[in-house]
């Protein structure tokens, strides 16, 4: 049997299983939520005419958890299950030991979407198998083993959830059993997995099942694709050509007289008729394609850069057909891109409800993505500041950025102008004495054998951090005690050294 139908049939089983579940015993206090659990989400839904048993959501704050979240919403909506969400930064034992009080006190079914695989052992431990499921793409601790009927992984089938289906991806492969009209969801997943930047490559393509939901997302008219040149498309023509260029081509980047010049010299005109700011959307198909060759002739002739970088020139955009074309939004880069700012900035409802078309909450989600780029950046500076070099690592610790962003500043470093040649360990306060600790790692060095999972997870056990520990090779994630940051760091640095060393 191949891979994706093994997966559908344990989603089948898993499907049915929950339905076991929710369809038992008696329901209480329905309308009370579990009391210290952080950033939870207005959008709940309950319903006590059909299932006696309503269902807690869990995701994670990234912009793959909240598209996994919002799929799953959708989902239990249509089918009138009752359920609520919650959003965590991460899935931590402290929350685990509340959600098992949750589970005695409220009667509740839980739903853990983009996280939970790396936890699953305390998840055991803690709770019944018949009190949750867990929709997750991180890789599994132990992947030998047969998976059980309330655990669905890509990983167990010899899917990659690190490039081919993302958190939201298998959210809706699971809503598609529950009910083949969810077919409509599948643009959703798509911009959960660019979120996951499982389109990292030089075309910004998709492969594995991801392809194929994309496909899915085509046929429905969700989304249709668009390739172009890689600068923003609802910016004014010359400021997206001086500040959104992927690489920088002196002459344009930075300079507003090179720009001005550049379209004048190729006959684009950057305004309207009636003085307007153009954008790259207003451009007709003659001017892009005009556009894009005299980029690359430019770029590749007298500016002499290397064929390799100029394909970051060209790129494919997911345009999502839901929203207005005009908006920035409606490119699913940049809808992941607010869902991220949402999630990181305590405003998860608000995003989940702008993905599935709230006109006011897309207007309030909208505005928290601009505040959230200022923070961003400032983050950035500061950060570069405090980076360390170790033999075979390099860590950044910077007490005044919020540990929501630093997975984010985590991966803007490690794609930025630092050398590739090490991972980058990222630290921020978090409460009572912890660290949040973020891992990056680029191709070159995943090719070598890296696996930033395995090390966060081996650093973990040898220091006996009872925090999960965990995620994919390119990026994972940990939550230790200040007091061991220094035993982390030679920790994390010798088994670095073990893989690639």
């Amino acid at each position: 049997m191949i891979p994706l139908n093994e997966l559908l049939n344990a989603m089948q089983k898993a499907k049915d299983f929950l339905f076991a579940q929710i369809e038992k015993g008696a329901s209480k206090n329905q309308d009370e939520i579990a009391p210290n659990l952080q950033k939870k989400v207005s959008l709940q839904h309950f319903d006590s005419s059909r299932f006696q048993k309503n269902i807690h959501i869990y995701s994670h704050l990234d912009a793959d958890g909240l598209s996994a979240a919002a799929i799953m919403a959708k989902m239990f909506t249509r089918e009138n299950i009752g359920f609520q969400i919650t959003i965590l930064n991460q899935l931590e034992s402290q929350y685990i030991a509340t959600i098992a009080e949750e589970i005695s006190k409220y009667n509740r079914f839980i739903v853990l979407t983009d996280f939970g695989s790396g936890q699953y052992e305390i998840l055991k431990e803690k709770l019944k198998t018949t009190d949750f499921l867990i929709l997750d793409h991180h890789k599994p601790e132990k992947i030998d083993n047969p998976p059980e009927i309330n655990h669905i992984n890509p990983y167990f089938y010899d899917i990659r959830g690190e490039d081919e289906i993302s958190g939201a991806g298998i959210c809706y492969l699971f809503s598609k059993i529950m009910n083949e009209k969810n077919q409509d969801l599948a643009a959703l997943a798509i911009v959960g997995a660019i979120g996951d930047m499982q389109n990292n490559n030089d075309k910004s393509e998709f492969k594995g099942i991801n392809q194929k939901i994309l496909q899915e997302a085509m046929n429905d008219r969700k989304i249709i694709l668009e390739k172009n040149i890689a600068i923003s498309r609802t910016r004014p023509l010359i400021q997206s050509l001086i500040y959104s260029l992927p690489l920088e081509i002196e002459g344009l980047s930075g300079s507003y007289d090179g720009v001005v010049q550049f379209l004048n010299r190729i006959n684009i005109q950057a305004t309207d008729e009636l003085n307007h700011s153009r954008t790259l959307i207003d451009l007709s198909e003659m001017e892009k394609k005009t556009l894009t060759n005299a980029l690359i002739q430019y770029a590749l002739v007298e500016k002499g850069i290397s064929t390799d970088d100029i394909k970051k020139l060209v790129t494919t955009f997911y345009i999502l057909t839901d929203f207005d074309p005009k908006i920035s939004v409606s490119d699913a880069r940049e809808m992941s891109s607010l869902l991220n700012a949402c999630g990181r900035r305590g405003k998860q409802g608000v995003g989940i409800a702008a993905l599935l078309g709230n006109a006011e909450a897309l207007t309030d989600a909208m505005s928290e993505k601009k505040d959230y780029k200022k923070e961003l950046s400032r983050a950035i500076q500061s950060a570069k500041k405090q980076i360390r070099e170790y033999e075979y690592i390099r860590t950044v610790y910077d007490n005044t950025i919020d540990e929501r962003i630093i997975g984010t500043i985590c991966s803007i470093l490690i794609h930025s102008d630092l050398q590739h040649d090490k991972p980058l360990i990222a630290f921020a306060d978090s409460d009572n004495h912890f660290l949040k600790v973020s891992s990056r790692a680029n191709r070159e060095l995943l090719d070598k054998g890296l696996d930033l999972g395995i090390v966060m997870r081996k650093a973990c056990q040898q220091l006996k951090i009872q925090n999960p520990a965990g995620g994919h090779p390119p990026a994972a994630g940990a939550k230790i005690k200040t007091a061991h940051l220094k035993d982390f760091i030679e920790k994390v640095n010798e088994f670095v050294k073990e893989q690639i060393g």
